[in-house]
């Protein structure tokens, strides 16, 4: 949390440097976001050779322009202001820079589309390639079979990226405590491993087979979505059961969290204090320790209906607080909105990742799945 800065003495002055394009650009509407993987900075105070990433914010003036052309893996050249991430500004509020910073990146850039150009294509790993390649794909198919706002809409639900939908569509999903639906989680995991068991079944895998190709499946899913704390976790105790059903064990589920939990934080410590990573946890934490208790209370309802309502009720019990701390908000109407809500959006999932899925294998398949995701 305390790493110096490998660029501190270049700090407010303007700077040339030269990298490469480490992730997916994030296009925006007017301008850009890129993460550089810098190995060279050169401005008034000297040169350096350093190998730090920098968060680049390019804004457009036009729909033209080179900037139209850089991709993941460019080998490209930056000339501007060299800036530290802004702080915490009021207490208890977001702290960007600490954000980014646990990203590995300490300091951030905006420029015009005529400050940043290709100078190169560099070398990547043939697993990078291939992952970039499969996300790009998806994209596109998305973008062919479904489009407009609902194919971002879409994006959002099975890549993450919230960035495509518009401020004020993300806002009403936060007011009414239903923005976990766009955050890849446990609950799309849960559906996407409906489709997946069902794939099982029409296949006719053993339990060996069965276990291997839905741990695959499912690393790969972490992957393409980036790996977010919320993702990682789930698909971790989805392994765990299902291994733990392999061996003809009964799994634990309180075990199962902390384990999950604790191969995070080995590889990835810093995710602790990430929000998502906190509201995750607590969301299973709190179906584990009341969900019975509420099923129970809530026996005089048809089964189907009482459990339902006691995994939303004891999920939500386990992150409003955190939730009130964070956003300093309340949802009365969280509840009743995810009883609506969450099945609607499972089935979207659902069909969706099963439209990608068999549109990949068999194109035109893909297409006539369409219509019903739409």
């Amino acid at each position: 949390l305390n790493a110096d800065n490998p660029l501190d003495g270049f700090i407010g002055t303007s700077v040339t440097v030269r990298g490469q394009v480490a992730e997916s650009p994030i296009y925006m509407e007017g301008r850009d976001v890129y993460v550089i993987d810098a190995f060279s900075v050169t401005g008034q105070n000297g040169q350096a050779d350093v190998r730090t990433r920098i968060q680049v914010t390019v804004y457009r003036e036009s729909h033209q322009g080179q900037l139209l052309y850089l991709s993941f893996g460019d080998i490209v050249e930056i000339r501007g202001l060299l800036q530290r991430p802004p702080g915490q500004r009021n207490p208890r509020c977001f702290d960007y820079r600490a954000y980014l910073q646990r990203q590995g990146i300490f300091n951030i850039m905006a420029v015009n589309e005529y400050g940043i150009k290709r100078i190169g294509i560099g070398r990547i790993s043939l697993p990078k390639a291939l992952l970039h390649a499969l996300r790009s794909r998806i994209e596109a198919m998305l973008d062919s079979y479904i489009g407009g706002q609902e194919g971002e809409l879409l994006k959002t639900m099975l890549l993450g990226q919230k960035w495509l939908l518009p401020t004020q569509i993300r806002e009403d999903f936060q007011k009414t405590g239903l923005s976990h639906v766009f955050a890849i989680s446990g609950l799309h995991i849960g559906f996407i491993l409906v489709v997946l068991n069902g794939m099982v079944r029409l296949l006719q895998l053993s339990k060996k087979q069965s276990f291997a190709f839905i741990t695959v499946v499912l690393s790969l899913y972490c992957a393409l979505t980036g790996a977010a704390p919320s993702v990682v976790r789930a698909a971790l105790m989805a392994v765990m059961v299902l291994g733990s059903r392999l061996v003809g064990r009964q799994a634990d589920m309180l075990n199962s969290v902390f384990t999950a939990g604790l191969l995070i934080l080995l590889f990835r410590p810093t995710d602790l204090f990430e929000v998502g990573f906190q509201l995750s946890f607590a969301a299973v934490l709190g179906i584990v320790f009341f969900y019975g208790y509420l099923e129970n209370l809530l026996g005089f309802l048809p089964g189907r209906l009482s459990s339902g309502l006691s995994v939303t009720m004891s999920a939500q019990l386990g992150v409003w607080p955190l939730i009130a701390y964070y956003f300093n908000t309340f949802s009365i109407t969280a509840l009743f909105c995810n009883l609506i809500l969450v099945p609607l959006s499972g089935l979207i999932v659902m069909l969706g990742f099963g439209m990608i899925t068999v549109g990949i294998l068999i194109p035109a398949f893909g297409r006539l799945l369409a219509p019903l995701v739409k």
